[in-house]
């Protein structure tokens, strides 16, 4: 299904907001204009099939669907683990109005299941035991207008359902430790448009609207942390709704023929907690040969805390939203056709995080990596501060002809200040 991918591990363009450290851009490709085109796989992890082709001059399809059957090969208590359940159902259509404009539909569903055995936890020193159900669909639509030779636009809208199903339970007391039984849905609407002045000026510009209709249900049982401080039950039974609104413009100026300088600001609105940002970013890049440039970036990047936390407490509102100044300075070189390696290096000062005073050494935003999840907070204080600094090596073939590939690699230290301005090094 893949066209293409793009990772950008930090300083991106202003079009992209709600996002605090990198992105990663996926698209899909067409499906086949001149066959119809099925296709069957088998693997030890499960089967799916494919089909795509075309239905007249002006419209083609491409659709898939995979299936896990290590629930059905394998039994959970031989195995003494976890079998996973999952599967996923993806389509695309594409039409083509006229020479001038063309609707994109797509959709894609999962479905995640997950049972750990209590007999099997007790065997396996597991600390908990239960269920994970999961099902996540969005479909979405994208129309794109060729306004002349020197500007288009895309305009899309999205709708996204989210239904969660967890039910954990401690190993030792049999006690309920937490539940999830939460629905989220998100409905994105986006405008994006280029319009190129000159052979040395061009503009983007446009905005994004999205809105949030949640019905939160969720109990995190008591907890004890290493320091032997106490976390009481939390039980979350909230509807909340708000939008999220975004206006960005950017401005791409070449000058002394080598030379490019992109430079831009987004603002961003989130009425549920009523906090407004504004994110410069610019970036340079020299043209030191055809095949060869170097680039340097800086910026201002936010990301709202996730509602899941925003939830538990109305003081919550009240929050800054966390805020990174990146730093970067990389090479691209184009190795041969299609195919290029690019280094970057790049540090990353984080502030405003959220910090817990009754976890005062625990960074709040690697909670997942220790709960799986986010956990309750009673109170929170936003003056949590993070920075990252690393490198970033990728060799990326894009899908020219015959394969693509991405092999990438990296050396990074991550570190944090806690409660008391005591500096850890984070998870990673």
């Amino acid at each position: 299904f893949i066209n293409d991918v793009n990772f950008h591990s930090g300083g991106f363009s202003p079009i992209y907001g709600d996002r605090l450290s990198s992105i990663m851009e996926i698209s899909y490709r067409e499906g086949d204009k001149t066959r119809f085109s099925p296709q069957v796989n088998l693997s030890l992890a499960g089967a799916g099939g494919a089909v795509e082709g075309s239905i007249g001059p002006k419209l083609n399809y491409l659709f898939s669907f995979n299936r896990s059957y290590l629930d059905l090969l394998l039994n959970q208590i031989e195995e003494g683990s976890p079998l996973p359940k999952y599967g996923d159902v993806q389509g695309k259509l594409v039409y083509d109005i006229d020479d001038n404009n063309r609707l994109t539909m797509l959709n894609v569903l999962s479905i995640d299941e997950i049972y750990l055995d209590e007999d099997k936890a007790v065997d396996n020193d597991a600390n908990m035991y239960g269920r994970t159900d999961g099902l996540s669909n969005t479909a979405g639509a994208n129309w794109q207008h060729i306004w002349s030779d020197k500007g288009y636009s895309n305009t899309s809208i999205a709708y996204t359902y989210s239904k969660y199903d967890r039910d954990y339970s401690k190993t030792v007391s049999r006690q309920q430790f937490y539940t999830n039984n939460s629905k989220e849905n998100t409905i994105r609407f986006r405008n994006v448009n280029y319009l190129k002045l000159n052979n040395t000026n061009s503009i983007e510009f446009g905005g994004d609207l999205s809105g949030m209709f949640t019905d939160f249900n969720t109990f995190y049982g008591e907890y004890d942390d290493q320091y032997g401080n106490t976390t009481q039950p939390l039980y979350v039974d909230k509807k909340i709704s708000g939008y999220k609104l975004g206006a960005f413009g950017v401005h791409h100026l070449n000058f002394l023929e080598r030379f490019k300088l992109d430079y831009g600001t987004r603002v961003d609105y989130f009425t549920y907690n009523q906090n407004l940002n504004v994110s410069p970013r610019a970036t340079l890049t020299y043209q030191l040969s055809p095949k060869t440039s170097l680039s340097a970036s800086t910026g201002m990047f936010y990301q709202n805390i996730p509602n899941n936390i925003l939830v538990q407490s109305d003081d919550f509102k009240s929050l800054k939203t966390p805020l990174a100044v990146h730093y970067i300075a990389g090479i691209s070189h184009e190795i041969w056709n299609a195919t290029r390696l690019s280094v970057e290096v790049y540090y990353k000062d984080y502030y405003d995080f959220p910090i817990n005073p009754e976890q005062p050494t625990m960074f709040l935003f690697d909670q997942t990596q220790v709960f799986g999840i986010f956990w309750s907070n009673s109170t929170l204080e936003d003056n949590g501060k993070a920075n990252a600094k690393g490198i970033e090596v990728i060799l990326q073939k894009k899908l020219a002809e015959d394969f693509y590939g991405l092999v990438s690699g990296s050396l990074s230290n991550s570190s944090y200040k806690d409660y008391f301005g005591n500096t850890y090094n984070r998870i990673y």
